[in-house]
């Protein structure tokens, strides 16, 4: 039996088209063959399950360790988990019928956002799917605390803006080369050939960061270092806002930021409603801006 030690949690969409939803399932099938991964989710089912229509990513991962489990004889709770918040405080914006298969990890007094935080927490390493705003927030997450994260920039939406937005981190971190990066960015789905190479490549990349022990040196304080406040004001006002509670941008510490807040907060009032997914990413660029993060990303707002 595989000593399975390394956790790989892969998070994003909860809406894939077809054929990113077959890529993950390969791909989870894929990181399973190596005897010291172990994959984990959330447990999203929602309606993936009618195959009427588009499939979450946990779905689609579960897919692939039932196929991976199936063909080996592995039991599935040695190869998946599936982590889930207190059900009183999961979401409430869409109904994510969570699925309970392979090793439950169940999280009492923990909200949906509580949990993904703790996921990429716990994980060796985080490969990331597609996705709005969740998974912008995972990624900052990662890119806070140093975990290694593995965003792939050819499924779209937040995966592929991080990336654009990191690309310089993401190749010194995954030790990629720019011809392989140039790869990854122009791989377009419906070339099985194709396709077979980026899973092989996607899990050497993933299996080299997860065997990595890397040193992350913070700076001494008496109080909360920054990486860490930063963290905890994500999750705090990312769990506001999964209560419904609508979250005003952050105050900023910077002096230079401080007129871009109130040209934010007219822009949103004006378009929040029509572009909701546009206004949710402008005010966490400008949140971690005004944080004070190191190498604050574009907020959009030009001078």
């Amino acid at each position: 039996m595989p000593n399975r030690k390394k956790r790989v949690v892969i998070y994003g969409g909860t809406e894939l088209v077809p054929q990113i939803a077959a890529f993950v399932t390969r791909l989870a099938d894929a990181l399973l063959r190596k005897e010291d991964i172990f994959l984990a989710t959330g447990g999203f089912r929602g309606k993936s399950d009618d195959r009427g229509g588009p499939v979450s990513t946990d779905v689609s991962v579960r897919d692939g360790a039932r196929a991976f489990a199936l063909r080996t004889g592995e039991p599935l709770p040695s190869c998946l988990e599936t982590w889930l918040p207190e059900p009183a405080k999961d979401r409430v914006d869409v109904d994510p019928d969570r699925f309970h298969e392979g090793k439950i990890q169940e999280l009492p007094g923990f909200s949906a956002q509580a949990r993904r935080v703790k996921l990429v927490q716990s994980a060796d390493a985080l490969v990331t799917v597609h996705g709005v705003v969740r998974t912008m927030l995972m990624l900052e997450m990662a890119l806070v605390i140093g975990r290694p994260a593995v965003p792939l920039p050819f499924t779209g939406g937040d995966s592929a803006d991080h990336w654009r937005d990191n690309r310089p981190h993401y190749l010194a971190r995954l030790g990629l080369s720019e011809n392989q990066a140039q790869a990854w960015e122009s791989f377009r789905f419906g070339d099985a050939t194709a396709e077979s190479a980026v899973i092989d490549d996607v899990v050497s990349v993933v299996n080299r960061v997860v065997g990595r022990k890397c040193l992350i040196l913070m700076p001494f304080s008496d109080s909360d270092t920054s990486s860490t406040r930063l963290a905890n004001m994500f999750t705090a006002r990312a769990e506001q806002a999964d209560g419904g509670t609508e979250v005003e941008p952050e105050t900023p510490t910077n002096p230079a930021h401080a007129d871009l807040r109130p040209r934010l907060m007219r822009a949103l009032s004006a378009g929040k409603d029509q572009f909701p997914e546009q206004a949710a990413r402008a005010q966490a660029d400008y949140d971690h801006a005004a944080a004070g993060a190191s190498g604050p990303r574009d907020t959009g707002l030009r001078r």
